[in-house]
């Protein structure tokens, strides 16, 4: 999404957005920063949104930035967090913060480097190199593509028992996983907006190609009934969709 459609959305962020914050379950992101966090330490949030990691963070860093393209995420994210003297809110461009080179101890995105533009995504990624110290860690939420794979076989068996016509099988999962919505080739979604998403390989191939080595992948999981709430299918009783959860080190 474009900055103008963040500014839109800012007011009833929680209804329009699966939040892996707000909405997952067991999300390793809390026990990492706990691992990391040091008096000592400054940390970046890229893509802060409004703001919520920052009452967490203030506990455990001696500084906090909050960086977002949206003028009204980081207005709002201002107002809600105020009293903390440790904090700062910016308006920037991920993929632009020469200013910032090599001054943080620790770097954390969650579901921000969704560009549709695939050059934009590696300067983001490449930016968010820059601005850590060396040994430095990037902690980062990304959204799944494979999770649309699953979705799609689980479609294909629910049906497989009533049918064995693979076109039939296959136009009953493009109701829910069609050409409209989902580009495989690209990793790309459209739901009311082009967004990126990835797959694990290509997260691998994405940090190693920005300098970040030591990649750790793990999964950030939804329940079924916060993934249907956010418009796709469910199936209660099968392994739950996820998100890809990323810790790397400069």
């Amino acid at each position: 999404m474009q900055k103008e459609e963040w500014n839109l959305i800012a007011e009833d962020y929680y209804d329009k957005i699966l939040s892996p914050i707000k909405n997952s379950i067991d999300n390793p992101l809390f026990d990492d920063l706990k691992g990391v966090a040091n008096s000592s330490n400054k940390i970046v949030d890229l893509g802060c949104g409004l703001g919520e990691l920052a009452p967490i963070l203030s506990k455990s860093f001696k500084e906090v930035m909050g960086v977002d393209i949206s003028e009204e995420m980081i207005s709002r994210a201002k107002e809600k967090n105020s009293n903390f003297e440790n904090v700062n809110f910016l308006v920037g461009d991920i993929s632009s913060l020469r200013d910032y080179h090599n001054k943080f101890d620790v770097a954390v995105s969650v579901n921000s480097i969704i560009s549709p533009d695939l050059k934009l995504v590696d300067k983001m990624f490449l930016e968010t190199n820059n601005i850590l110290k060396k040994g430095g860690k990037f902690i980062c939420i990304l959204p799944s593509m494979e999770v649309f794979a699953y979705q799609a076989l689980l479609i294909a068996q629910k049906y497989n028992s009533k049918t064995d016509d693979l076109d039939e099988l296959r136009k009953k999962a493009r109701e829910f996983i069609n050409d409209e919505e989902h580009d495989f080739l690209l990793g790309m979604t459209d739901f009311d907006g082009k967004q990126k998403y990835y797959y694990r390989f290509e997260i691998l191939w994405r940090l190693k190609k920005a300098g970040f080595q030591n990649v750790q992948i793990k999964k950030v999981f939804y329940p079924w009934k916060e993934f249907k709430a956010a418009g796709q299918k469910s199936f209660p009783g099968e392994d739950l969709p996820w998100d890809w959860y990323v810790i790397c080190e400069k």
